[in-house]
């Protein structure tokens, strides 16, 4: 009997994160880790990293004494674990980054975001991604001069050929300020200039949440209830495939099962003023 086998290491957060400085610009954007956000004396090394590129103060030399599940500066982010929920609770107010000042073309933007990379497997025949998410918070403080407004969280998977130098960001747009129902990117990474310049692929809200999204009667819906996702990523990863081709991005002919999951990272990357707080569990990445 074919079994189902699940990818990401420590999927509920249990072992907690090591926590990433800013990027620095003037350095290559050289990053370094500054501690551990972990919830006991004997905890293991944590798996995840927390990053928090260009969100403004630094998270970590900003710290206040809370409870040993919560990191926070306080006033603009913090990272919550719930160990009943086995869930995240990340909240970003990005005027700590913007000032009151828009969010002009060519800044950096503000992320709050876990991240892996130790790992890397095959993704079989029928690769199915899971977890649940809800939006707990969200206000938008729109500033004359944005060149764009968009609040979004989401979660990226890396892809790499198992032969030669071809890599992928290969999304899911699981919020998006804008609209309730995305549709599907692709593109190339580019607007800044720490860019990858790589292949984005990116699954649109429609095909995500066929049913409803974190979104009602026209706006973004805060609320207690849990929204589940379910997404059979092959179908994608084919159509991923043969624009990379068309487009001649791929240096070599490739087909998906050439591709490799070689990390991921989930959270908030928003350009303009908004406080949000998004919680989410269950995170999985299964394969025959």
């Amino acid at each position: 009997m074919k079994q189902l086998k699940q990818l990401i290491p420590d999927k509920d957060f249990e072992r907690g994160f090591t926590v990433l400085s800013q990027k620095d610009h003037d350095n290559d954007n050289r990053v370094s880790q500054l501690g551990q956000f972990v919830y006991g004396e004997e905890s293991p090394m944590p798996i995840w990293k927390l990053a928090q590129w260009d969100s403004g103060p630094c998270l970590w030399a900003n710290r206040i004494a809370s409870d040993k599940y919560t990191l926070t500066d306080g006033a603009w982010r913090h990272a919550r674990y719930n160990p009943d929920e086995r869930s995240l609770e990340l909240r970003l107010d990005t005027s700590a980054y913007y000032k009151g000042k828009p969010a002009v073309e060519g800044m950096y933007w503000p992320h709050l975001l876990i991240e892996q990379s130790g790992f890397a497997s095959a993704l079989g025949s029928n690769p199915v991604i899971e977890g649940k998410l809800r939006l707990k918070g969200y206000d938008a403080a729109p500033v004359d001069g944005d060149y764009v407004r968009a609040a979004q969280f989401l979660l990226f998977l890396y892809l790499r050929a198992a032969t030669g130098e071809d890599f992928v960001w290969f999304g899911l747009h699981l919020f998006d300020s804008r609209a309730a129902y995305s549709d599907t990117y692709i593109g190339y990474d580019g607007g800044k200039a720490d860019a990858s310049h790589a292949l984005i692929y990116s699954i649109g809200e429609g095909d995500i949440f066929p049913e409803r999204s974190l979104w009602k009667d026209g706006s973004p819906y805060v609320s207690g209830r849990w929204l589940n996702f379910s997404v059979n990523l092959r179908p994608h990863i084919e159509n991923m495939v043969s624009y990379g081709l068309r487009d001649g991005y791929f240096k070599k002919n490739k087909s998906a099962d050439d591709f490799i999951v070689c990390g991921l990272n989930v959270g908030w990357e928003s350009i303009g003023t908004f406080d949000h707080t998004m919680e989410i569990k269950d995170i999985g990445l299964y394969t025959v």
